[in-house]
């Protein structure tokens, strides 16, 4: 049985590079559409309430699931020197997701106990919350995956866990109409998919062993602190307005928010699963200093992006509001603007996600704790002035302001940081070679 499952996840395609990017896409896209497919039976079935509190709750998951990651992915994928083992990497995310697990128990739990929350929103956050933290598990299985080229295999694991979770999900909200329960179920299910397709692929690639080194979790904490830093006020900073609408705001406006802003998280997400594919290489190929190579392919993902970014846009302006007004089953005709503003915002987050990846490739992760840290505070004071002031438009302005903020630093960083790289080895290179010529260059015989 396992051995048919992973045949399955293998695939026959011998052409694994092109099978990668396929599936990798194809995942990519299964995540951006689960919130959507979910929020479309909701507000069918229990209404702008439900799809509020579903919005919120999704939001706050995504966040602890990212913390969970603590942004090791690209690290454990571009330690092409293998300084740490997939064990290492293993055990160090079971402990980050213990932590947060109980963290993010902790924060419901004063939402809950202050009013802020209803004890069944607190519930159902909590679920999700757990759900979510099934990728973050999966996410270091998959980084072993990648690593080893065959990204393709975790591309088809991560789409059937997403889909058959999504179904059951939607399927028992509109037997039950019971949104925390739906949730349940759908969680013990991707938590089944998840333990059977690796039980099923992970012996071909590596020995799953759970040792704890504190020296060695102490060195990666700090080695990736930067990425966690980066990767939870990435997070925070997408979700901010979210967070100022649920403490100015109704619950349909929230819902109403999370209708415009689905878009924006597409671009973000396709990006970034179309970057990954191509990751591992690049990083060995900066090893190799082949600046060349690496600059064609930062152009072919920078015009990717633009055409992605593009192609949203357009067809945002063009027919994005009567086509959200129809998926979600709610009138939007007065949101055209907020949307056009949110899908510019959503190009600059691209922009800022490339430009932190890149960043970690060669090795300067340390200048995202600054970027992100300014962005950060700029967020949590202005969404909150914004909502209060001028309502969803303030939010739609204050994401695009913050968006365009991290984009203009991080880039900056990322250019500032590489030509100063390629200066300092072509000056390397060409006193390696001075040297040569001197050491090949006839001595002088000693006088007697």
């Amino acid at each position: 049985m396992l051995t048919k499952i992973y045949r399955i996840l293998s695939g026959s395609d011998k052409r694994i590079q092109r099978s990668s990017y396929m599936w990798n896409t194809i995942s990519g896209i299964s995540v951006a559409a689960q919130s959507v497919l979910i929020l479309m039976v909701i507000m069918r079935t229990t209404g702008a309430n439900d799809a509020g509190i579903f919005t919120i709750a999704f939001a706050t998951a995504n966040i602890i699931s990212t913390a969970g990651k603590y942004g090791v992915r690209s690290y454990q994928v571009t330690d092409s020197a293998d300084e740490y083992t997939f064990s290492d990497y293993t055990t160090f995310r079971l402990i980050t997701c213990v932590l947060i697990l109980l963290a993010g128990i902790i924060y419901i739990g004063v939402e809950v106990g202050s009013g802020e929350y209803s004890p069944a929103k607190g519930a159902i956050t909590l679920v999700l919350c757990t759900q979510k933290l099934i990728d973050a598990l999966e996410d270091v299985i998959h980084g072993l995956y990648q690593k080893k080229g065959r990204l393709d295999i975790s591309g088809r694991s991560l789409f059937l866990r997403i889909i058959a979770s999504t179904i059951v999900l939607i399927a028992v909200m509109i037997i039950t109409g019971n949104l925390l329960f739906s949730a349940i179920v759908s969680t013990f299910v991707a938590l089944g998919i998840f333990i059977v397709f690796t039980v099923a692929s992970l012996p071909h690639f590596a020995a799953l062993s759970i040792h704890i080194e504190f020296k060695t979790m102490i060195k990666l904490f700090a080695a990736c602190f930067p990425l966690f830093v980066c990767s939870i006020s990435n997070l925070y900073i997408y979700n901010a307005p979210k967070y100022a609408i649920d403490a100015y705001l109704s619950e349909s406006l929230q819902a109403y928010y999370g209708f415009l802003s689905m878009p924006i998280f597409v671009i973000v997400l396709l990006n970034n699963f179309v970057f990954q594919p191509i990751l591992a290489k690049l990083a060995v190929d900066l090893s190799k200093r082949e600046y060349k190579t690496v600059m064609t392919m930062i152009r072919r993902q920078s015009i990717i992006l633009l055409g992605i970014s593009a192609v949203c846009i357009l067809a945002g302006a063009a027919v994005g509001i009567p086509v959200l007004s129809f998926l979600f089953n709610a009138s939007l005709n007065g949101y055209r603007t907020d949307l056009i503003i949110l899908l510019f915002g959503g190009l600059m987050f691209a922009v800022s996600a490339l430009s932190a990846t890149l960043l970690t490739v060669i090795r300067f992760q340390k200048s995202l704790t600054w970027c992100y840290g300014i962005v950060s505070i700029s967020a949590f004071f202005l969404c909150p002035f914004m909502v209060s002031h001028y309502g969803l438009r303030g939010a739609s302005y204050a994401y695009t302001i913050i968006a365009t903020l991290l984009a203009i630093l991080l880039l900056g960083c990322f250019i500032l940081r590489f030509r100063s790289e390629m200066n300092r080895n072509n000056v390397s290179d060409i006193d390696e070679k001075h040297n040569i010529m001197i050491d090949k260059t006839p001595k002088m015989q000693e006088d007697p």
